[in-house]
């Protein structure tokens, strides 16, 4: 097999041995994989899970990829990390969000998922006087409540592989006024980014668990949202959606739960019931969208 060198930007790292996590997000962007974020669980001989034991995990704001042109052994991809480079890391450490590649593979967006405020975490972390797991718990929703910005500033984060740096963070109108994570979204070959259902509640900055039915649609070359339609299905999260070449959205699978209500286990969704998302464009050259 004939290989390419990777190029390697300042501050990447080749080797990076990262650690296990999950609800980080992925992307293939041309020839590369790339891996944002992800939760990563805290060792039980550290010293702050020893003294708060809610102290699980910890986000990642880490961006690393593993180049698809050269072979490699599955035992250890070589990832390289980018994380070095102050302006390819993370604004946030973030989890459950969803990330997908414009149509011209120039950037990366991620939608929506869990937000948190890591140099806040840190200074908590180093506060020698914070003895109550209680007043942590409380601490701990702070560094979320940054997820739950209703500016709209935070929905849409946008990454360029190529300068391997992150857009600045720029409003954008029209969209989700609660951030909400686990969501089911696709991008269309015309660039529109659908996102269909997810849910809010204490580490998106929502005191409540609520879960949505929602369509939301970011048109990336115009940078704005719109919101359809009104005959939307059960109030959703975790559904797959596989985009067909005829434009229509598949949901499947996913879970729901009886809102405002956290700590209850949600109701899995039978994978038979089958949601079909159709748009198509009219004769006045405008989008009509409907489930069915």
């Amino acid at each position: 097999m004939h290989s390419i060198p990777a190029k390697l930007g300042c501050g990447s790292t080749r080797g990076f041995d990262p650690e296990g996590r999950g609800g980080h997000v992925s992307v293939i962007v041309k020839d590369r994989i790339y891996f944002m974020g992800g939760s990563r669980r805290i060792s039980d001989d550290n010293s702050i899970k020893k003294k708060f034991p809610i102290r699980g995990y910890n986000l990642s704001d880490e961006v690393f990829y593993l180049d698809l042109t050269s072979p490699f052994f599955k035992a250890r991809p070589p990832f390289i990390d980018l994380s070095g480079d102050s302006n390819s890391r993370m604004k946030y450490g973030s989890v459950k969000g969803t990330a997908v590649s414009g149509v011209n593979s120039h950037e990366l967006y991620l939608i929506g998922g869990t937000l948190q405020d890591l140099p806040l975490l840190n200074q908590i972390d180093s506060n020698v006087t914070l003895t109550d797991q209680s007043l942590m718990q409380k601490e701990l929703i702070d560094t979320w409540n940054v997820s739950n910005r209703a500016d709209g500033e935070l929905n849409v984060l946008i990454y360029h592989p190529t300068e391997q740096s992150w857009f600045p963070i720029r409003k954008t109108n029209g969209g989700p006024t609660i951030r909400r994570r686990s969501t089911s979204t696709v991008i269309s070959q015309d660039g529109k980014i659908y996102m269909f259902g997810g849910r809010a509640e204490i580490d998106t900055g929502s005191p409540d668990v609520v879960l949505f039915n929602e369509i939301y649609i970011y048109n990336t070359n115009a940078a704005g949202w719109s919101k359809n339609p009104s005959n939307a299905p059960l109030a959703q999260s975790h559904s797959t959606a596989t985009l067909l070449p005829s434009g229509e959205i598949l949901y499947i699978g996913g879970a729901y739960q009886d809102q405002g209500q956290p700590g209850v286990n949600p109701t899995l969704i039978e994978m038979e019931n089958v949601i079909i998302f159709i748009n198509f464009q009219n004769a006045c050259s405008k989008y009509a969208y409907y489930f069915y």
